[in-house]
């Protein structure tokens, strides 16, 4: 049976004893309220402080330096990638490209993004595939760290093959990029290459010095040259391209880009053609020799050539350390250019600047006779001459290259009335070349040898002087304008290399103004001095014979310098033509290679014929078309005679 079920309740009594007791002792009770409401306000002291230090940082981070972090956050996704700017090219007179861009492929890390516990896995894996030892990429990648968002080149030029190697092993390199790289290009490779130079990174020396904000580490600029020499020309103005990447570095997307403006153009008063006929000639002989070819009219460096050379194209951010030894070692010293900085006497062809100090100072005339032994007694020793002329006159003398007859003409006027000529005409100085490495050459007085030697001048040294030996230095181009000089007259021209400067679309910069000092000689004397020329090229016993050719008529002395330093003597040959209108005048110098007349003459005929060939445009301006014929030829050959056959009639008489 189902009983009902009824809560108990307590009893009466026993629920007032409890709700007395609760009464009397409350569950919770504040013993203190002073208390409770100091330790609240604390609290609240505190949390407030909390809130407000947590708002403020909030606002430095997220207000104050919105645009640091806001950069840097960019930073994370977007690179910016330095885009070199394209160097102006380079042309010759005739407009010949002889220096230009072109574009190659270059592998580089990014530091930033490469992981620092993956570092030397990428590397190494990197090095595999460039086909370098890891230490050797390694020390590239070391040795050019300094902007971690920037792009560290570790390999220059790479082939296609490597290219795809690359990018094929991307997922496994991060940081690494194939990054498009503007390189110079030498067009003919070795081809005048002491003039043009070569470009290479900067070096912070340079960047002190040039205290320009356009140039940065790691930029390549001029070292040598006309590179050097026009850099601030040729080397144009940077742009950058915004890349997006990835997590792991690698791009994405070009966001945007700022392009880099070209270098402006330099045109060279160089006549590509002339230049190579120079160059031809020297690499034929096998010797080391330079040849210097400028306008008389204007001072135009038309060819500038030195050998041994280089190929500028080895030159770049970094040159292999190879090839840079091997450079360096080389005892016939290839990056050594002789046209403007070798120091040689110049021998027979110095005898020029006797002549004009001996007509200057009254001690001879054109018909003054001087006998040659074969030689002059000086004290108890017997000069030599090279060899028996018998008796001389200045015509004769110049053509035969007598050294007597200058002996005898520095005895009269001394040291001092040699010197003076020789500085007036452009000797023992700089040129002025627009060219940098030029050598000041020597003309030696008694007083500079009291000064430089502590010695007394004597005889010997007149004698030595008057003959281009001794302590005479003169370099090629120095040579090539004192033959300038006489050949125009007496007007000293400083040689230029810079025709003109041309930026976009043909606007021109800038166009180079001859500069020309008169050497305040007397037109009589010069002229007297090139008819003494002309006869070393078409009188019996001349020592130019090889330069008497059928296009044009040359004017020229040889000289063959001997040196202490050599078993045989330097070959030198200057000359102007055509005689009657000069417009080049040239130098030819070979260093131990014996006498200028069999050696150094036949290049000069060699650029001579280049240079006056038949229907070619003339090198110093207007076209000029050669109509000489054979007979043409015999004609003004037996003109030439002629006039030298009256000379030596008027002298007799």
């Amino acid at each position: 049976m189902l009983m009902s079920h009824q809560p108990t309740t307590p009893s009466s009594s026993a629920y007032r004893r409890a709700q007395d007791y609760v009464q009397e002792r409350p569950l919770w009770r504040v013993p203190n309220v002073e208390m409770l409401t100091k330790r609240t306000l604390a609290l609240r002291v505190v949390l407030l402080m909390a809130f407000l230090s947590f708002a403020g940082r909030l606002w430095y981070l997220q207000v104050y330096n919105h645009q640091r972090f806001e950069a840097a956050a960019r930073l994370n996704r977007v690179r910016r990638v330095p885009l070199p700017p394209p160097r102006g090219i380079i042309f010759d007179r005739n407009g010949k490209v002889l220096a230009t861009s072109r574009c190659v492929y270059n592998v580089a890390i990014v530091p930033a993004a490469l992981p620092d516990d993956r570092r030397e896995e990428v590397l190494r894996r990197l090095a595999f595939l460039l086909r370098k030892s890891p230490q050797e990429v390694t020390d590239v990648f070391d040795a050019t760290l300094g902007r971690p968002f920037e792009p560290v080149t570790i390999a220059e030029n790479v082939d296609a093959r490597t290219v795809v190697a690359v990018e094929e092993n991307r997922p496994r390199l991060p940081g690494v990029l194939i990054v498009t790289h503007i390189a110079r290009n030498y067009v003919n490779g070795r081809f005048a290459a002491h003039l043009l130079g070569h470009i290479g990174e900067v070096t912070q020396e340079e960047l002190d010095r040039r205290k320009s904000r356009d140039v940065r580490s790691g930029d390549l600029v001029g070292k040598l040259g006309v590179e050097r020499q026009f850099d601030a020309y040729l080397i144009g103005a940077r742009g950058s391209e915004l890349v997006e990447v990835n997590a792991s570095g690698q791009p994405v997307r070009t966001i945007g880009r700022v392009p880099q403006k070209p270098g402006r153009s330099v045109f060279l008063t160089i006549d590509a053609s002339l230049q190579r006929a120079a160059e031809d000639g020297l690499n034929a002989t096998g010797r080391p020799g330079a040849v210097a070819v400028v306008n008389v009219r204007n001072g135009d460096v038309l060819a500038l050539a030195s050998k041994p050379d280089f190929d500028p194209n080895q030159f770049g951010n970094r040159i292999p350390t190879e090839v840079w030894r091997a450079l360096n070692e080389d005892k016939r010293h290839p990056l050594y250019n002789r046209a403007i900085a070798g120091l040689n006497p110049p021998g027979s062809t110095f005898k020029l600047m006797t002549a004009i100090a001996g007509l200057e100072r009254g001690a001879i005339t054109p018909h003054t006779p001087y006998v040659c032994p074969g030689g002059l007694h000086v004290g108890r020793y017997f000069k030599r001459c090279w060899k028996v002329h018998g008796a001389c006159d200045l015509y004769k003398a110049i053509a035969a290259s007598c050294d007597v007859y200058f002996y005898h003409i520095s005895r009269r006027i001394g040291p001092d009335a040699i010197a003076n000529v020789a500085k007036r005409f452009g000797l023992g100085q700089k040129t002025g070349i627009d060219l940098a490495g030029e050598a000041a050459g020597l003309i030696p007085t008694p007083a500079w040898k009291k000064k430089r030697w502590k010695q007394e001048w004597f005889g010997g040294d007149t004698l030595n002087m008057s003959i281009g030996q001794g302590y005479v230095q003169t370099t090629p181009l120095q040579m090539a304008c004192m033959t300038a000089a006489i050949a125009n007259g007496g007007t000293f021209y400083r040689p230029h290399l810079l025709k003109k400067v041309v930026a976009d679309k043909g606007k021109l910069v800038m166009r180079y103004e001859p500069q020309g000092r008169s050497t305040h000689t007397d037109l009589r004397f010069i002229d007297l001095v090139r008819q003494g020329m002309r006869d070393a090229v078409i009188a019996p016993g001349g020592t130019a014979h090889v330069m008497n050719m059928p296009q044009v008529t040359v004017a020229g002395k040889t000289g063959s310098a001997e040196d202490a330093r050599t078993a045989k003597s330097h070959a030198w040959f200057v000359c102007f033509a055509p005689y009657e209108n000069p417009q080049l005048a040239l130098c030819v110098m070979l260093e131990a290679a014996g006498h200028g007349g069999t050696e150094a003459a036949p290049i000069a005929r060699k650029i001579l014929e280049v240079a006056f060939q038949k229907n070619r445009p003339c090198a110093v301006g207007a076209p000029r078309r050669m109509k000489m014929t054979a007979w043409d030829a015999v004609v003004v050959g037996a003109i030439d005679q002629f006039g030298i056959l009256c000379r030596r009639f008027s002298r007799e008489q």
